[in-house]
């Protein structure tokens, strides 16, 4: 075999042209890596279980999160490291390298249970007559702040008084609208706004602002 035959051969191990082998090559390093890193770490991602290099951030509440080549998470998503729980805030979607950022999640956001009805008889008209009970409720991981940071300004900018920031995942539900309240640290609060720019197509973050104090 001469040597342009066995590069050809070489090239269709690793890759149809020589980018691809390039690519496969920088794939194989990089599992690698995760074999012998002491940071790997095998983390729930939406309860799935997931490799990942988890390493930390200078702030005490993020870390930055690697995966193994072509690997897709969504920001928004769940995380559960060592324990805690996490959102994906941002995410780096390449094919070799993808990796993101995680921010700790300090409190939940309780959400109602859906009805849940089922057929019980029939009346004289032979209509269902159905009884409904609630589901159990339900409560999302979520980042509350009374401050936030804009990436040009060094400083946090301090929201008005009795106000939080909520970061939760991108959710459709019928108790995040405005003017619904929830209960939240003992106390009751109102949704002012909702901000759904963060997410594209239902996935992502959505951040809801809310107002600390009784019904008007």
């Amino acid at each position: 075999m001469d040597y342009i035959s066995r590069y050809i051969k070489r090239l269709d191990n690793r890759g149809s042209d020589p980018t691809n082998a390039a690519i496969n090559t920088s794939k194989r390093l990089q599992n690698d890596k995760f074999n012998t890193s002491p940071s790997f770490s095998v983390v729930l991602v939406n309860g799935h279980f997931t490799d990942s290099i988890v390493n930390n951030e200078t702030k005490y509440d993020e870390k930055m999160i690697s995966f193994r080549p072509d690997t897709a998470v969504d920001i928004g998503s769940i995380v559960e490291y060592k324990v805690k729980t996490y959102l994906l805030i941002s995410f780096i979607d390449n094919e070799i390298y993808p990796k993101g950022k995680l921010k700790l999640c300090n409190e939940t956001f309780p959400l109602t249970g859906d009805l849940v009805c089922r057929e019980v008889g029939r009346d004289f008209l032979n209509r269902p007559i159905l009884e409904c009970t609630p589901s159990s409720q339900k409560s999302l991981p979520c980042i509350v702040e009374n401050s936030y940071y804009i990436e040009k300004y060094d400083n946090a900018i301090n929201l008005p008084e009795n106000q939080l920031r909520v970061t939760i995942p991108y959710t459709v539900h019928k108790d995040i609208e405005i003017n619904k309240e929830f209960s939240m640290y003992g106390e009751m609060y109102k949704i002012i706004g909702i901000d759904r720019t963060q997410s594209i197509g239902g996935i992502g973050l959505m951040t809801i602002i809310c107002r600390r104090g009784v019904t008007e």
